[in-house]
This record gives structure tokens, C-alpha cells and sequence, in this order.
């Protein structure tokens, strides 16, 4: 028999803090319904809108950092649904700077 619910969205970190939590099986069936491979034009328009993001990132230890990227509104763009550009930097002083390199995965909350 074959399993045709679809790919869960989640990594394993944090299957194992939803099953430590009780809710694995709540949000096995709603992860595949609002976890998107892209943003829907609401949420573009959302982030164009903001005069700030907040960030995170790992630096080479391990560990990790966040801080407030900042900038007029539009300093966040959407150029496809798969993509946000943003044309601003932490503060030099701000370790989470020395994070961000081609390729690092970084978080945001706008």
C-alpha cells in the first residue's frame, strides 16, 4: 500500500518538539496546507511594506544570532513568489552582520 499524504513541511527538529509536545499528528495534517514553497501576493505586498525585519542566523560556531535589519519602506522587494531582496544590512556593530555570506540560511520575521 502506498502513502499518499503529501511530504511533511517540517525538518526533523521539529517533528520531535511537535511530538514532545503532544501536537505531531495536529500538524502533520496542517503543515502541507499553510507551509508554501513560495508567498502569495499578500504576503509580498506585506513585506514591501515594512520598515524593518527581524533576523537570524548561524555564525561559524554554531550559533546563533538576530537582529533588526532596517530601512525605509520598500527596502524589501519580491521580485517572484520564491524570493525576497533586501537592500540593507545590520548595524556593523551587530554580530549577526558577520553571519550573512553567499549562501547562509538565515530567518525572518516581518
Amino acid at each position: 500500500m502506498f502513502d499518499t499524504r503529501p511530504a511533511s513541511p517540517w525538518h526533523a527538529g521539529e517533528r520531535e518538539m511537535q511530538r514532545r509536545a503532544g501536537s505531531l499528528d495536529a500538524l502533520a495534517a496542517v503543515g502541507p496546507r499553510v507551509v508554501r514553497d513560495h508567498m502569495p501576493e499578500q504576503h509580498r505586498d506585506f513585506f514591501r511594506q515594512l520598515p524593518f525585519l527581524a533576523m537570524a542566523a548561524l555564525d561559524e560556531a554554531g550559533r546563533p544570532w538576530a537582529g533588526i535589519i532596517e530601512g525605509l519602506p520598500g527596502f524589501v522587494d519580491s521580485p517572484d513568489p520564491r524570493a525576497l531582496s533586501i537592500s540593507a544590512l545590520p548595524s556593523p556593530a551587530d554580530p549577526l552582520r558577520d553571519c550573512l555570506h553567499p549562501g547562509a540560511a538565515v530567518a525572518l520575521l516581518g
